[in-house]
């Protein structure tokens, strides 16, 4: 008998709208009641510089200097932006109090595209996978931080989709979806100072997955090259204007913490990344691993959403 309730509430809440409207709901009770505005970071850095360019249309450090002191160009343009906008209605907020407020909005933000890409992964059960997002502490601990980490997420999420929708062939393609590929570009190659090598290799993942699997017959095999040749001159637009007004290619964090390579400076990593391997992730990884391998094993096609979301989740775990 409980395990028929139990099934019964289960297929209630199996709904795209339910299952969204739970994850949203378990996601702000451990903001509020768990963590809070977590993630002990420098966020005054990224605020010094939304300040700057909020008050005077110039982005500058804290010594008044054109230096890009964020780790995030398109995060810096959007708080600045949103503090304009609401310093006009006399909201009477501060940049430190938009600052996590913002990163709870694009950490709710991400549920829906969540649930697009489940959809579009012809994933029946939604509950489950949908509750894995705010269940995961290394998302839902920096939903409040004020930092750029929800709005990664949401610009990673919205491109795989954009990107799904032009792989399949049979898929009717419209000029929006080329401006959605395009947009989304342009905000990740923005949102981090790394974007540019991880979606080159994400790419050149998706490319070899599409190559080597024959029986994906409907997919478009010429799509990561065209949207690779785009991120080239996008990233070449972005460079140029960074050397013009910062007289740097990359922010200033790149330099300050990459001053070259050495050997020993590879096998720190490699003990960084090790003693960072916590269970979840050594967890994650071996899903994964285990996905790419039935990509391999298994003669089946596969829905494009999955194709792009596992080459992104291999650049990155690269990364």
């Amino acid at each position: 008998m409980p395990l028929n309730l139990l099934e019964k509430a289960y297929c209630r809440c199996n709904t795209p709208k339910l299952s969204a409207a739970l994850a949203i709901a378990l996601l702000l009770i451990l903001v509020f009641a768990g963590y809070g505005p977590g993630g002990d970071d420098d966020t005054h850095i990224t605020y010094t510089a939304a300040q700057s360019l909020a008050d005077t249309g110039r982005i500058l450090n804290n010594s008044a200097v054109a230096v890009e002191q964020g780790s995030s160009l398109l995060h810096v343009l959007i708080l600045a932006g949103v503090y304009k906008c609401l310093d006009g209605l006399n909201a009477g907020l501060n940049m430190p109090d938009i600052g996590p407020l913002l990163s709870l909005v694009f950490a709710i933000l991400c549920i829906p595209l969540m649930m697009r890409m489940l959809r579009q992964a012809e994933i029946k059960s939604l509950l489950w996978p949908m509750l894995m997002l705010p269940l995961s502490v290394a998302f839902s601990y920096w939903s409040m931080a004020g930092l750029e980490s929800t709005l990664a997420c949401f610009v990673f999420l919205y491109w795989v989709l954009s990107v799904s929708k032009l792989l399949d062939k049979e898929a009717v393609k419209s000029a929006k979806n080329y401006r959605h590929v395009l947009f989304s570009l342009v905000l990740f190659l923005m949102v981090r100072p790394e974007s540019f090598f991880v979606i080159i290799a994400a790419l050149l993942a998706l490319q070899v997955i599409i190559w080597l699997q024959s029986s994906f017959y409907r997919f478009d095999h010429s799509l990561p090259i065209k949207i690779a040749a785009a991120a080239v001159v996008i990233f070449a637009a972005i460079v140029a204007w960074r050397l013009y007004y910062f007289g740097q290619e990359f922010p200033q964090p790149v330099f300050a913490k990459a001053d070259g390579l050495s050997l020993k400076k590879i096998g720190f990593g490699f003990l960084y990344f090790a003693y960072s391997m916590q269970v979840t992730l050594i967890l994650y990884t071996l899903i994964f691993l285990f996905v790419i391998v039935q990509f391999f094993l298994r003669k089946k096609s596969y829905p494009p959403v999955i194709i792009v979301a596992a080459s992104l989740s291999a650049a990155y775990l690269s990364f």
